[in-house]
């Protein structure tokens, strides 16, 4: 909204707006993992970034819960793994976690993809096959997790979590709101 003119002067518009990153970044997922069914080139490009995307979005959404429920997250929010933020949200919320099961056990496995992207290095491997393989072949670790059923396991396991801790810290309205902003006029300037 701008200010407005008014025949005396300008009234200014003041007012906040929040954008709540985790919402945004688990849309992002669920937009790349459906352009990746439309495309013929660029679809593992787009499943991998929508894997990314969903991991994105739980450790977003922890540091939304730590940064408004405990007094202390400032202080050791990036010194921490995202597990390590898990676990203390899920702690401070009463959520039992199984990381041997769905779905924390399929973030743990996001996350252990985003980290080797994050930190990737060049591969070398020895092919012996009955015929040429394709030119791009990418690890199995990638290729695991570049597949529609990965990306879709991923996305749903992901807003499940995250649907959980919004509900357990009385929030769980906030995953379909991506911004909202309240403003007003202000008095007349002039």
């Amino acid at each position: 909204m701008t200010a407005k003119k008014t025949g005396k002067g300008t009234r200014q518009v003041v007012g906040s707006s929040t954008f709540r990153t985790f919402a945004y970044l688990l849309g992002g997922a669920r937009s790349l993992q459906e352009a990746a069914s439309s495309l013929p080139r660029g679809a593992a490009h787009c499943r991998v970034s929508s894997v990314l995307f969903a991991a994105f979005a739980v450790e977003a959404c922890l540091n939304h819960i730590g940064e408004e429920q405990l007094t202390f997250w400032a202080v050791v929010e990036r010194k921490l793994s995202w597990a390590d933020k898990l676990q203390i949200i899920a702690d401070h919320l009463g959520v039992e976690i199984d990381r041997g099961t769905r779905p924390f056990q399929t973030v743990k496995q996001a996350f252990g993809f985003r980290d080797k992207l994050a930190h990737g290095r060049t591969e070398h491997e020895e092919i012996s096959a009955d015929q040429v393989p394709e030119i791009n072949v990418i690890p199995q670790w990638l290729s695991e997790l570049a597949s529609d059923a990965m990306a879709e396991r991923v996305h749903e396991d992901a807003r499940t979590i995250i649907k959980l801790l919004l509900e357990k810290s009385g929030r769980g309205d906030w995953l379909a709101v991506v911004s909202a902003a309240t403003y007003f006029e202000g008095p007349d300037e002039g």
